[in-house]
């Protein structure tokens, strides 16, 4: 058995049965490809550097493997020779730019290697808001930098806006923080695989994260905002990754709240207590919420299946736990995404618009009636929105990431393709 203190990702076995390889954090932290052989033993480093090396695959003669590497800043396949478990050369590139590849499929006898690659743009998007909430602006792109990979973005209390972001297609995410006085950028390498549902803690010393470790621990993280550091908080199994939704904080810092199971959770950061906070009704659930910081008040939205087919509800919960609905159960009236305005006397929530596919709007849903006010926002995929602490601004990822499958031929040296048989 390997012993490893993470799951390694990524195995591949050997033609002949007898290595095994695969990628697991190294000393560095960076992800390396080890080699061990099948009859025991300590696995051994076949690749290591200052990048991430994942998805090692053997060739069918069994005498190369092939892994995908961010080394030059890109997305690269790179194949190293191997001789009784050992490399028997340095590393070299094989092909430069395969874009911003979501998975390996597999490389076939002949060569040919398969793979998931994302296409479409994603962007972060703010809008400036006036004293009564409504719109200053149109929806302009929040930075210029690394277009199309830029995602997940809230508002710190100081004004600062953090996002995540992929610089040059490399195989970790970042996380950028705009300081709001210089209107400068910083970049937190934060070697994390997925990083998404981005939140300031309320005094603005930690975010709290959802996503997967360079480690592959999957769950909730808390990210140091000066360094980029990260700790594991709420960790599930890779079978359990859809249980957990939704990230924020409660109105107080020591606690955070997360949705597991369709319930909301609020667990404490000192003991890792945990408290369920809501009650949903029979095949209901919790898909969004957020807390009005200033008073501890939670909005949430709960979606659940009735007779005549899903219905939504939007749930206000006190700090002292009562609890009352807002809007619904509405059966067309889909909401969510909701985000208090700062003063509590309105929530903003994300609406499909009707007649046009894939695109959301957000509209302004008054505290006190629950009537609805549509702001004129509207954009495909638009989602994940967030208040700025002074009310005078929202922002919003939008845009949909695609997936295609590829195939990449000939990239393999003469030496390395296999001969076909005769």
């Amino acid at each position: 058995m390997l012993e490893h203190e993470v799951t390694p990702h990524g195995a591949s076995l050997s033609p002949d049965g007898q290595y095994l390889v695969y990628d697991a954090p190294g000393s560095n932290g960076r992800r390396d490809v080890f080699i061990a052989s099948t009859d025991g033993g300590a696995p051994a480093v076949l690749t290591t550097s200052a990048a991430d090396d994942v998805s090692p695959m053997w060739t069918s003669d069994g005498t190369h493997v092939i892994f995908t590497s961010d080394r030059t800043g890109a997305t690269t396949l790179w194949g190293i020779d191997v001789a009784d478990g050992k490399a028997a050369g340095p590393p070299r590139m094989l092909f430069h730019d395969s874009g911003v590849m979501a998975g390996s499929l597999g490389l076939t006898a002949d060569g040919t290697f398969y793979y998931v690659r994302q296409t479409g743009l994603v962007n972060v998007y703010r809008v400036e808001l006036d004293a009564a909430g409504k719109p200053l602006t149109q929806p302009e792109v929040a930075t210029e930098r690394y277009f199309g990979t830029n995602m997940g973005a809230a508002w710190g209390p100081d004004g600062a806006l953090a996002h995540s972001t992929r610089v040059g297609q490399t195989l970790t995410e970042h996380l950028a923080i705009r300081d709001p006085e210089r209107g400068l950028e910083r970049l937190l390498d934060t070697r994390m695989l997925f990083l998404r549902l981005i939140r300031w803690s309320p005094d603005g010393r930690e975010i709290l994260v959802k996503g997967r470790d360079g480690a592959q621990r999957f769950g909730l993280h808390l990210v140091d905002p000066q360094t980029g550091r990260t700790t594991p908080v709420v960790i599930v199994p890779l079978a359990a990754e859809t249980s957990i939704g939704q990230v924020g904080w409660s109105h107080e810092t020591s606690t955070v709240l997360y949705v597991k199971d369709g319930e909301l959770i609020a667990r404490g950061l000192a003991n890792g207590e945990e408290r369920t906070l809501t009650q949903v009704a029979p095949a209901g659930s919790v898909i969004g919420f957020d807390t009005l910081q200033s008073a501890g008040t939670i909005v949430y939205v709960e979606q659940r299946r009735g007779n005549a087919g899903l219905e939504w509800t939007l749930h206000l919960l006190e700090a002292d736990g009562s609890s009352r609905v807002l809007v619904g159960p509405a059966k067309d009236d889909r909401f969510f995404w909701p985000s208090w305005m700062p003063d509590g006397r309105a929530i903003l929530v994300v609406r499909p618009v009707a007649g046009a596919s894939g695109e959301s709007e957000i509209c302004r849903i008054d505290r006190a009636t629950g009537e609805s006010t549509r702001l004129g926002i509207s954009m495909g995929g638009l989602r994940n929105i967030d208040v700025s602490d002074d009310g005078r601004a929202v922002t919003f990822t939008a845009g949909t990431p695609t997936r295609e499958i590829w195939v990449l031929e000939h990239f393999l040296p003469p030496q390395q393709v296999p001969t076909p048989a005769r």
